[in-house]
């Protein structure tokens, strides 16, 4: 049966189900129609996130299937891993609800055409059923001379009755003749042949699937493949070996012994048969590899009598392997046994002590970043001509956070994901980073929004800011996109998190074991366990993980984004374990789940939207309310501490704030003060330059101390009204003028020292008058060295009017977001809707709508062009930003738009290519000839 066929069986809730577990189909342009739904869900990309979603045994399964083929069921997958068949049977559960495995309907079984090659029928066994006219084939093709077959022969592998009805038939040829009530009461044992149980039907999955699984399960290839590379001669010489009939095609020769080298009794009798050195070998090539070099001499005389047994198989002429009809018969394979899901190892908790170090971990959270962008405003980040922070600045940066840059790069990277910081572009280059006009609206808020903001932006992060290294250790600057799984990571944490009870913890090493089980695609490499080892760093350093178990924000955070979660019990339900397997009748909609999580993109690739099923709740949860975004809000504000309106300032020319100081407050004591410190309490500190830098903005003593004033509840300390007042009474008794520009001064002595100066030689000053002074420098450059040296001079403009400093803060523009896939989405219970409805065949989808959709910044001739190239096949060429910013010129044909990715045939580099569509500049007709090096035929 074809998938689309299963698919039209389905009823809306399991629709439902299976696009949110397969959420990349919701992407739009979604497929409307269920020959469109049954390509989107079997392309190489969808099926690739699929597998990410998948757990240990339901990995395990579809290799299973892969071995099996057409013959699997649940109870020969069973039997084949030696596992329970209630594991069995929840692994594919997990399967048959994302589309990766489906049911064959008996009546359908029992049609399969006969395969090529295959011998007909014989009259005699016309009536037999379809199980036991097979097994009469095999009969027909091998029977020894004996009337009756062989213990060994691969007629002994049929069930009983099959074996029964072909010994009856060949020990009585006569009863062929006979009516099929005659010969049904001649042989008894015929009559307890049995038609496929509906409640163990064949099973069906994707072909593409086979590419993932070179080696299922561990097995070589099939004997099929292997002899294939065989002459005639020699197959026919291997067949006389095993005492079958010489005479054949080649394909029935493959066929039978194929069949024969899986017949574990027939296999146990040649290995018992075997020298021991040849059986020692076996044992090691079964325990280690499954491939020989046959160059080794010395492995000479072991090695012969499993090549001429068939044993082993060559590949090629220097190697040999284990067929795996061979593999399978030796259940060596059986170490791929079903396991369910690990057991955590937790320990005793204190909830309270988390909460306190949580609060502690989320208000220096929002401290950090807000810090991180006060500081940006006042003097923007540079940045490097390529893009993104390097790495002096970014220890600079880490030192004035008093932080390590790996922490100070996840405050740069939240920051700039999530719209506050963003490029400042000087001339044509991007020269630094400054906070977006979004800033000043987020530095409004309170603490808890400010800190739900973060949190939210980390948790669909794509890069993990503590670990910002490529698969091949190259660092890459932070605010430079590095897709990988991160996102995916952090999310499966999160859910292990989640099943845990208030009172139990676990170690990041349990949790870890636990992700390798529910994710363990995520966790295959050194990499991939270093990126979710920082997600679980991450976490701590935000306040969603404190104490090794998740926090009352972390919780609630979740429950508001719906992250995938898991069942709190690790042990088989038994209601589960009494449960049948999927049938082609009941699909199995709401069966047990693994843990969906999106899947590590290639190359310059975009995740797919995270699948969003019902969180479980752990037990002894407390009940969470129904506003799950006011349960957010009041679980981060009873651990943040209120936003602080006030200062306490001090005798000694400090100003002390403690918790979170509001935005009015920051900008003036950063404008009267000097930041001196910053954790739990912030401390400025007065001096006469920072009051010289307040008096600079145009503002009077009088001015200042009122500002002041009304934010001190215990007023303003007579040193700190002196200083301001002093320093007032001298501030502008040096006057700056346009024209080059023109100093004068109060006096002739104060001339003289500042034409003396030697600090001030750059100025190249010149005395006019006794009290002027002239300097080819610009105003503000000859203010700023006046000020350097010490003096208190301000600015005039040409009217002899002040001219005050401008304090405007500098704005940094956001980089346009590039195309997501969640945000270009329909949702699962829509899109089942139009399904349900639609009767009619599917329509091609619309390359103009995918791209319009897809590439919005793309201009609308480049757009045309390219959807063109993409209907009719043809070439054209591309202009491709790279992650640097560089563009690349690229002639590419044979396109295929997926989910914001454009799949081609890249002629500079002969070969498959994909390519992020909202990195596509710019696109044009090939002028000319299309250059070689195209797509092989």
């Amino acid at each position: 049966m074809k998938l689309t066929e299963y698919l039209r069986g389905l009823d809306r809730t399991a629709l439902v189900r299976l696009f949110e577990l397969r959420p990349d189909i919701l992407v739009e342009p979604a497929p409307r129609h269920w020959d469109g739904l049954a390509k989107a869900l079997t392309t190489r990309t969808s099926l690739d996130q699929a597998l990410q979603h998948l757990d240990q045994d339901a990995l395990t399964l579809t290799q299973a299937l892969q071995v099996l083929g057409p013959g699997a069921t649940p109870t020969a997958l069973a039997t084949t891993l030696d596992s329970p068949q209630p594991l069995v049977n929840a692994a594919l559960s997990r399967l048959t609800e994302r589309a990766l495995s489906w049911p064959i309907p008996p009546h359908l079984t029992e049609q399969t055409p006969t395969p090529k090659n295959h011998p007909p029928t014989s009259p005699a066994a016309a009536n037999l059923p379809a199980a036991n006219r097979t097994a009469a084939n095999h009969l027909t093709l091998s029977l020894p001379a004996a009337n009756h077959p062989p213990a060994s022969h691969p007629i002994a592998s049929h069930p009983a009755a099959s074996r029964a009805a072909v010994n009856h038939l060949a020990a009585n040829p006569a009863a062929a003749n006979l009516p099929a009530a005659d010969r049904a009461a001649a042989n008894p044992a015929a009559n307890h042949t049995t038609e496929p149980h509906t409640t163990d039907p064949h099973l069906a999955n994707p072909p593409r699937l086979a590419t993932w699984w070179p080696t299922p399960l561990g097995l070589g290839a099939p004997a099929a493949d292997l002899l294939a590379q065989y002459s005639l001669p020699e197959i026919r010489a291997l067949a006389a070996r095993h005492k079958l009939p010489a005479k054949g095609t080649r394909a029935v020769l493959t066929q039978q012994l194929a069949t024969l080298l899986g017949d574990r009794p027939h296999l146990t009798r040649l290995l018992n048969s075997l020298p021991a050195e040849a059986t020692e070998l076996l044992t090691t090539l079964r325990d280690s590899s499954r491939h020989l070099d046959l160059a080794d001499e010395d492995l000479a005389p072991a090695t012969a009598p499993l090549l001429d047994l068939g044993i082993l198989l060559r590949r090629g002429k220097s190697t040999a392997e284990i067929p795996r009809e061979v593999g399978l018969a030796l259940l060596y394979h059986r170490r791929h046994r079903l396991t369910g899901p690990p057991q955590v190892a937790t320990s005793p908790a204190t909830p309270e002590l988390a909460e306190n170090q949580a609060a502690v971990a989320a208000a220096e959270a929002v401290r950090s970043a807000t810090t991180l962008l006060e500081n940006a405003e006042a003097d923007p980040i540079p940045a490097l001509l390529s893009g993104g922070i390097g790495t002096r600045e970014l220890r600079r940066l880490a030192r004035s956070l008093a932080c390590p840059p790996e922490q100070a790069a996840l405050w740069l990277d939240l920051a700039h994901a999530a719209g506050l910081l963003g490029h400042h572009h000087a001339g044509h280059h991007v020269d630094s980073y400054a906070p977006t006009a979004a800033y000043d609206t987020w530095r409004t808020q309170p603490a808890a929004q400010r800190w739900t903001t973060l949190a939210r932006t980390w948790l669909t992060l794509q890069e993990a800011p503590t670990h910002r290294l490529t698969p091949d250790g190259r660092p890459i600057p932070p605010t430079v996109p590095n897709p990988g799984p991160a996102q995916a990571q952090r999310q499966a944490v999160l859910a292990t998190y989640a099943t845990l009870p208030p009172t139990r913890r676990a170690t990041p090493a349990a949790v870890l074991q636990a992700v390798a089980w529910h994710a363990p695609l995520l966790v295959a490499s050194d990499h991939n366990a270093a990126l979710t080892q920082a997600a679980i760093t991450e976490a701590h350093l935000l306040g969603i993980l404190a104490e090794d178990q998740l926090t009352p924000p972390g919780a609630a955070l979740l429950h508001t984004t719906q992250l995938p979660t898991r069942p709190a019990s690790t042990d088989p339900d038994p209601a589960d374990a009494a449960a049948p397997a999927p049938t082609a009748a009941a699909p199995a909609a709401g069966a047990a789940t693994g843990t969906p999580s999106p899947p590590p993109q290639p190359e310059a690739s975009t995740p797919p939207p995270t699948s969003t099923p019902e969180p479980a709740v752990a037990p002894d949860a407390p009940a969470v309310p129904q506003d799950p975004e006011a349960a957010l809000l009041a679980a981060v504000t009873a651990l943040l501490p209120a936003t602080s309106e006030t200062a306490r300032l001090q005798s000694d020319l400090t100003a002390v704030v403690t918790g979170d100081p509001a935005q009015h407050l920051v900008r003036l004591l950063d404008t009267v003060a000097d930041l001196e410190s910053s954790s739990a309490a912030r401390v400025w500190r007065f001096s006469p330059a920072s009051v010289r830098r307040a008096l600079d903005t145009g503002a009077t003593a009088e001015d200042l101390l009122a500002a002041l004033a009304a934010v001190a509840p215990d007023g303003v300390p007579q040193p700190l009204a002196y200083l301001v007042h002093d320093v007032s009474r001298r501030h502008g008794s040096i006057r700056v003028v346009d024209a080059g520009c023109v100093l004068h001064t109060a006096d002739e002595i104060q001339a003289l020292e500042i034409l003396n100066s030697r600090p001030l030689a750059r100025l190249a000053l010149r005395q006019v008058a006794p009290a002027v002074l002239v300097s080819p420098r610009p105003r503000p450059e000859t203010l700023a060295l006046l000020r350097r040296a010490g003096f208190t001079p301000v600015g005039e403009d040409f009217t002899g009017n002040e001219v005050p400093e401008d304090q405007t803060p500098r704005r940094g523009r956001a980089q346009p977001a590039p195309w997501r896939p969640e945000d270009h989405v329909t949702t699962p219970a829509a899109l089942a809707a139009v399904l349900a409805d639609s009767t009619c065949a599917d329509e091609p989808l619309d390359p103009d709508t995918q791209l319009r959709v897809q590439a919005p910044d793309l201009p609308a001739a480049d757009r045309g062009w390219l959807a063109a190239a993409a209907r009719d096949g043809g070439a054209v060429e591309i202009v491709y930003r790279s992650p640097a910013g560089a563009p690349a010129p690229r002639v590419v044909s044979d396109l295929a738009l997926e989910s914001g990715i454009m799949l081609a045939w890249c002629h500079r580099h002969e070969t498959e290519a994909h390519f992020l569509l909202d990195r596509v500049t710019r696109a044009r007709p090939i002028a000319g000839p299309v250059p070689a090096g195209g797509r092989p035929q």
